[in-house]
C-alpha cells in the first residue's frame, strides 16, 4: 500500500478506536435514555480531528458512532440516525470555525476562545435534536422523556467540545517555551501534583471526616488552575481544566464531592455545568495571557527594528552632508559634479526616511484610532498611472521599467488616498525584491468589481510565507539584506479589507511575485465607519 493511503488508513483507524472507546465509557455513565451522556468526549475529539486531520477523516466518526450505539443496543436504524447527527455536528463545527471564525489552533486568541464556546454550544444542538430525534422515532424515549435527554446530550457534547476539543488543539498547534526546559519542567510537575491533590480532596475520599466540610468546596481549584493559565497560557489552562475534569467525573460517580446526589445523572449535571464555567473562565484567562505576551514580544522587536531602520538612512543623510559642508567650505569653486552626487545622495535617504516614517504614522494610526474611509468616485486605472508616474520621478538611480496596462475601465467608489497607499506599498515591495527586472502593473476586471495586480520577476516567496507576510513586522527574508519594519503588505492588507476587497500573492521561490487586489466596485456610503486597528489614518 503507498505511503499515502497507508498514513489515512492508519489515522481512521486511530480515531475510530479512540472514539469508540471515549464513546463506550461515557455511555456507562447512567446515560439519560439509555444514550444521552452528560460525559461526552467524542464530541471533543471528533472536532479536533477534523480541525487537525481535515474533513477526509469524517468516516472515523461516522463509523464509531454507529457501531458504539449499535453495541449498547440501538435498531440499526437509530444507529444510522445517531451517527449522521455525529458526524454533522462534528463537520458543521469545523467548517464554522475555519470558514467563518477564521480560527487558529493554538486557542491564543480572545476571539478564538469565544469562537470555540459558541460553535461548541451550537453545534451541540445539531447532534443533540438529530440524536434524542432519532431515539424517538425508533421508540426508544418516550416523548416525556424527550426534553431530559436532549439537554443531557447537549451538555455533554457541548463539554467534550470545551475540554477535551481545547486540549487536543493546543497540544497539537505549534508552540515554544520561552523558559529553561528544566525550571518548565519543574514547574509543571509541581502544578500538577497540586492540582491533582486539591482536586482527589474536593472530589475524593482522602480526608477525615471531621475536616471534608471545608475541603470539599470548589472553589479551592481556581487559585491552581489560574496559576497553570497565566504560567502557560492556553497549554496551562487546557491540561488544568482536563486533569480537574476527569477527576472530578470520577469521584462525582463515585458518589464523593459537592455535587453528589442520589441520582448519577443529576450529579454529572450540575458538575458539568461548574466544569463548563471553570473551562470557559480559564481558557479565556490563557489566550488573554497570551495575546499580552504577544502584544509586548511585539513591542520589543518592533522598537528594535524602528531603532535599526531609523539610524541607518539619519546616519548615512548626516554624513553626506557633513562631506558636502566640507567640501564647499575648501578655497576655490565647488566641484558642481561632486555636489549633485552627494545631494541625490542625501535626497535618496531623505526619501527612504520619509517612507519609513509613513509606515510609523500609518502602523500607528491602525493600532490606535478609528477612521472612516473617504469615499468618492475614483478611475483606478489613471490613479495607478499617477503613482507610477510619482514613484519614478522619485528614483534618481537607474530603477527598472515599469509597464502599466489597462484591461478595463478601473472607476469604482474607494477611498483615493488610502487607495494610493496600496499602490505605492506594492510598487515599493516590487523594486525591493524584484532583482532590478522590469515591473508589470494591470488594471482590469467586471462590471462588479475591479482587479489590480502588479508582477515582478525577483527573488519570489516560499507557499509557506504566502500568508505570514500579509501580517505586522513579517518578512519572508533576512532584514539583514533588505530593510523596512514589515508594515507595507499589512497596511495594503488592512486597507483592502477595509474597502470590502481581497488581496493574494502568487509566487514561487526565484520565480517572481503576483499580488492581485480585488476591490468592489459598488458604493458603500459617503464614509465608511470602520472599527479599531483596521485601518490607516
Amino acid at each position: 500500500m503507498p505511503r499515502g493511503p497507508l498514513k489515512y488508513f492508519f489515522r481512521l483507524t486511530g480515531l475510530l478506536a479512540a472514539y469508540v472507546l471515549t464513546a463506550r465509557l461515557g455511555l456507562l455513565m447512567d446515560a439519560v435514555g439509555g444514550f444521552a451522556s452528560l460525559v461526552w468526549p467524542p464530541s471533543g475529539i471528533a472536532l479536533a480531528a477534523l480541525l487537525i486531520g481535515g474533513y477526509r477523516l469524517w468516516p472515523a466518526i461516522a463509523l464509531g458512532a454507529f457501531v458504539v450505539n449499535a453495541w449498547v443496543g440501538a435498531p440499526l436504524g437509530v444507529a444510522l440516525g445517531i451517527a449522521v447527527g455525529n458526524t454533522l455536528e462534528a463537520c458543521l463545527g469545523a467548517y464554522l470555525l475555519q470558514r467563518v471564525a477564521h480560527f487558529e489552533n493554538g486557542l491564543d486568541r480572545l476571539r478564538d476562545v469565544f469562537a470555540l464556546v459558541l460553535t461548541a454550544f451550537l453545534t451541540a444542538v445539531v447532534g443533540a435534536t438529530i440524536g434524542v430525534t432519532s431515539l424517538r422515532l425508533g421508540q426508544v424515549v418516550s416523548w416525556s422523556g424527550y426534553g431530559s435527554t436532549w439537554k443531557a446530550w447537549w451538555v455533554g457534547d457541548a463539554l467534550g467540545e470545551l475540554i477535551v476539543a481545547s486540549l487536543l488543539l493546543t497540544y497539537f498547534s505549534r508552540f515554544s517555551v520561552p523558559l529553561k526546559r528544566t525550571r518548565v519542567l519543574m514547574e509543571t510537575g509541581v502544578l500538577l501534583v497540586l492540582l491533582v491533590f486539591l482536586t482527589l480532596v474536593i472530589f475524593g475520599k482522602i480526608v477525615p471526616m471531621d475536616w471534608q466540610a471545608l475541603p470539599h468546596q470548589s472553589y479551592l481549584l481556581f487559585p491552581v488552575l489560574i496559576w497553570a493559565a497565566v504560567r502557560f497560557g492556553p497549554r496551562g489552562a487546557t491540561l488544568g481544566i482536563f486533569v480537574a475534569s476527569v477527576i472530578a467525573v470520577a469521584g462525582t460517580t463515585l458518589g464523593f464531592g459537592p455535587f453528589a446526589r442520589p441520582v448519577l445523572s443529576e450529579s454529572l449535571l450540575i458538575l458539568q455545568t461548574f466544569m463548563c464555567i471553570v473551562a470557559i473562565t480559564m481558557l479565556i484567562l490563557g489566550a488573554s495571557i497570551s495575546e499580552r505576551k504577544r502584544a509586548v514580544k511585539a513591542r520589543d522587536e518592533f522598537l528594535a527594528i524602528a531603532s535599526h531602520e531609523l539610524r541607518t538612512p539619519v546616519g548615512a543623510l548626516l554624513l553626506q552632508v557633513q562631506a558636502l559642508l566640507r567640501h564647499i567650505k575648501k578655497e576655490g569653486a565647488p566641484n558642481l559634479t561632486r555636489v549633485r552626487t552627494g545631494l541625490e545622495s542625501a535626497d535618496r535617504q531623505g526619501q527612504r526616511l520619509a517612507r519609513l516614517v509613513n509606515d510609523l504614522l500609518d502602523f500607528s494610526s491602525v493600532s490606535t484610532s478609528q477612521a472612516k474611509l473617504e469615499i468618492s468616485e475614483v478611475d483606478l486605472g489613471a490613479l495607478v498611472r499617477e503613482s507610477v508616474a510619482q514613484f519614478q520621478d522619485h528614483q534618481l538611480t537607474e530603477s527598472p521599467g515599469v509597464t502599466v496596462r489597462v484591461d478595463q475601465p478601473g472607476n469604482g467608489f474607494w477611498d483615493r488616498h488610502r487607495l494610493e497607499r496600496v499602490v505605492d506599498n506594492l510598487l515599493s515591495n516590487a523594486l525591493k525584491y524584484g532583482r532590478g527586472k522590469p515591473i508589470s502593473v494591470v488594471v482590469g476586471g467586471d462590471s462588479t468589481r475591479a482587479l489590480l495586480t502588479v508582477s515582478d520577476r525577483g527573488i519570489g516567496i516560499a507557499e509557506e510565507n504566502h500568508s505570514r507576510i500579509f501580517s505586522r513586522f513579517e518578512r519572508a527574508v533576512s532584514g539583514r539584506n533588505y530593510g523596512g519594519f514589515g508594515l507595507g503588505l499589512w497596511i495594503a492588507r488592512e486597507i483592502v479589507i477595509a474597502h470590502g476587497g481581497s488581496i493574494r500573492v502568487e509566487s514561487q521561490l526565484g520565480q517572481g511575485a503576483i499580488f492581485t487586489v480585488e476591490l468592489p466596485r459598488a458604493r458603500a456610503g459617503n464614509a465608511h465607519p470602520l472599527e479599531n486597528n483596521q485601518l490607516p489614518g
